[in-house]
């Protein structure tokens, strides 16, 4: 009887644990109701959020796609900050987004990192010394899952040429240029940074944002 005990004891101390573990790594508004689609007539859309080290952010936008903030880790150091993803909830791995926002390659403004905010050996602000957006996230975004794949097969010729089967490099660049895409911006009002010890790399503790979204108008044909 006693060993029952334990083992259900135990049982229900797991529980209590995966409860809040998935507490502390979600921070998912997707059951909200969307606002209206958007207009020509009404074509922003604005909202804010905030978010704790570690934890995924989700918010509907009125077209039905989901932003969403996706925590990065990096080895040991673990949650250093978060990508910025734009995409339909049904294909979670295509970030409409990342198609479409330059650089693509190394840091980006929808790579949002606390070492970006600090010094190259990380003894105080960002000097200039780490070449790095800062609170001003400005991205762009394609709207559907067929530009989606348009701009995905293009850049993916632009960055790598055995992937240019069926175009060259030339017209990879206008395909890609042609794709119609609309905008948004992440400002960061509030930033608490951890890890911030010479000759290591900060990460971001947490943070409140304002987000605004901007539908082109090829978007809302």
């Amino acid at each position: 009887m006693e060993q029952k005990r334990i083992v259900a004891f135990y049982q229900v101390g797991l529980f209590i644990l995966l409860i809040a573990l998935m507490a502390c790594t979600s921070n998912s508004e997707v059951e909200q109701t969307p606002a209206a689609p958007p207009t020509p007539d009404n074509s922003t859309y604005s909202f804010t959020g905030s978010v704790n080290r570690g934890e995924r952010f989700e918010h509907v936008l009125p077209n039905g796609l989901i932003f969403s903030l996706i925590p990065t880790e990096y080895a040991e150091l673990g949650w250093m900050g978060w990508n910025i993803q734009i995409g339909p909830a049904t294909e979670p791995d295509h970030n409409y987004a990342g198609v479409v926002t330059p650089p693509f390659r190394g840091v980006n403004n929808l790579q949002i990192i606390g070492w970006h905010f600090r010094n190259a050996d990380n003894t105080g602000p960002n000097d200039g010394s780490v070449n790095a957006s800062q609170e001003e996230r400005t991205f762009l975004f394609v709207t559907s899952e067929e530009d989606y794949q348009v701009a995905l097969d293009a850049l993916q010729c632009l960055m790598w040429t055995s992937f240019c089967e069926n175009m060259d490099e030339q017209e990879a660049f206008t395909i890609h240029d042609g794709v119609p895409k609309s905008s948004g911006s992440l400002l960061i009002t509030e930033l608490e940074l951890g890890n911030l010890m010479p000759e290591q790399q900060a990460w971001i503790e947490r943070m409140t944002f304002e987000v605004e979204i901007r539908w082109s108008a090829e978007a809302l044909k």
